[in-house]
């Protein structure tokens, strides 16, 4: 969740975003945010003008800690990866983005 928190800039995330990339469908966004939050790898913000929506924030500690990961998560990727192709790579890529997306 860190990592789809990266990306997110200044104006953070929405949960309902959150919850739509996650690959585990199971698990409860707002469970996994309370743990993170608690951890002080992430925030919470509801000073919007819909309060409904809350909007999430990586912290400084949840970059550091996920620049300490990056090398490791890069390393298993490479591995996962190695025995296709760069053109068995990209249509993978293709494929799980059109499944993400629903199309």
């Amino acid at each position: 969740m860190l990592r789809i928190l990266r990306g997110a800039g200044a104006a953070g995330l929405p949960t309902l975003a959150i919850r739509d990339r996650m690959i585990d469908e199971g698990s409860t966004v707002t469970r996994l945010l309370d743990k993170l939050e608690k951890a002080g790898l992430v925030v919470r913000d509801r000073s919007r003008p819909d309060r409904r929506q809350v909007l999430c924030n990586i912290t400084p500690a949840g970059e550091a800690l996920l620049s300490l990961l990056d090398p490791l998560m890069d390393a298993v990727d490479d591995d996962i990866m190695a025995p296709l192709s760069e053109d068995q790579q990209h249509t993978l890529i293709e494929t799980l983005g059109a499944l993400r997306t629903g199309g």
